[in-house]
């Protein structure tokens, strides 16, 4: 049935979901957000989606008896309408694995917010503050959302996340209107299925690695990363359930391996079960081919003078977001400005898309000679050299 509750409406059955799902078609934006748990296990627990259209709102019971949450792909996939989140990245993980699609289009208001310049990785309440001028009680945010019934505050606090979202949405949408190409940039990132998409044999990329590394070492840090990550999805278990980072690196650049293992499983006798598997990844690694080139060896020290070129291009930078008010973290990062020095690779991101036109380009100009900065009436500026 549906339960209103102020200007909110509670959802636990099937015929109101479809109810509520044929009445929010006839809108072009609604606002999306999700309540779940995820401390002990590896995938996140689902316990309420909340929608907002322009004229009400609702929050679903994704745990209710029988509920069939496929009702929602009407509006999900539907692409005349709009699905606004914000730091949307986990929710989108959830409905991925639901559905193994993504709804489509999306919006992200956190990205919104740091083209816009307000920082990185700006929060939902702060945003809120700012643009609504209202103050969101947040007490509830590491409350047992799968507990039944759920409380008045910890329902106001999952319907206030879509309600203010609308609004957030469209004053942000008003001020970036010469942008929304930049939005839409970075959304293909978030819309892309690879993100979300299981790859036990990816799984070493989570790691820090040491570098330089030898080929023997890596293979079988990717080896026990894969088993790691298949029997974390097997369990349903967070990955240093199964084996710690620190443990699984200790173990694969161990120069005895099987010693290594036999003293983690006196340390933690409950894995003793796995001491098995965690060998045959070690034997199995040494038929693995195929060494990421950059794990070779250390990237290169930068000289003297790249050195010196890199801490002047930090100022272009911090000048060049400055400028155009938009969060540095959104435009590039320190590792990438090195390699620009290094190598001025085309392929880097900060020389693509509107990047390139906010920094990339000017990058370039500085070092082929072509810019330099000077203070004019007391301001950091950059001038042609030509």
């Amino acid at each position: 049935m549906i339960h209103t509750q102020d200007n909110f409406s509670y959802i636990d059955t099937n015929e109101g979901l479809q109810a509520f799902c044929e009445r929010a078609l006839s809108e072009s934006v609604i606002t999306v957000d999700t309540e779940f748990i995820r401390q002990s296990t590896y995938f996140p627990k689902l316990a309420t989606i909340q929608i907002a259209t322009p004229s009400e709102a609702a929050i679903i019971d994704a745990i209710a008896p029988s509920l069939d949450l496929s009702l929602l792909k009407i509006l999900f996939f539907n692409q005349d309408i709009l699905k606004v989140l914000h730091s949307g990245r986990q929710d989108l993980e959830i409905f991925y694995a639901l559905w193994q699609e993504l709804p489509f289009p999306i919006a992200d208001t956190q990205v919104m917010a740091m083209v816009d310049g307000f920082g990185d990785s700006v929060g939902y309440e702060s945003l809120v503050k700012q643009l609504t001028k209202k103050n969101l009680n947040k007490s509830c945010r590491d409350s047992n959302w799968m507990r039944r019934p759920l409380s008045k505050e910890q329902l106001r606090y999952a319907a206030d996340d879509v309600i203010y979202l609308l609004e957030v949405y469209h004053k942000l949408h008003s001020k970036i209107q010469a942008r929304l190409s930049w939005i839409k940039e970075e959304m293909a990132f978030l819309e892309d299925p690879k993100v979300y998409a299981f790859s036990p044999e990816n799984a070493w990329r989570r790691l820090k690695i040491p570098t330089p590394i030898s080929s023997e070492f890596f293979n079988r840090i990717r080896a026990l990363a894969a088993w790691r990550e298949t029997e974390a999805v097997r369990l349903d278990r967070p990955r240093n359930y199964i084996i710690q980072d620190v443990n699984l690196l200790e173990i694969a650049q161990s120069k005895s391996p099987a010693i290594k293992v036999q003293n983690f499983i006196e340390r933690y006798r409950n894995k003793k079960t796995y001491a098995e598997s965690i060998l045959k990844c070690i034997e199995d690694a040494k038929t693995y081919e195929d060494f990421p080139k950059e794990l070779h060896q250390l990237p290169p020290s930068l000289t003297a003078n790249e050195g010196a070129l890199l801490e002047v291009l930090k100022i272009y930078y911090k000048l060049a977001t400055s400028d155009h008010n938009v969060a540095q973290k959104l435009v590039s990062n320190s590792e990438e400005l090195k390699e620009l020095v290094r190598t001025k690779n085309p392929s880097l991101k900060v020389l693509q898309g509107w990047r390139y036109d906010v920094f990339g380009k000017i990058a370039l100009e500085f070092l082929e000679g072509k810019k330099i900065l000077q203070v004019v009436n007391g301001r950091l500026e950059s001038l042609d050299t030509v």
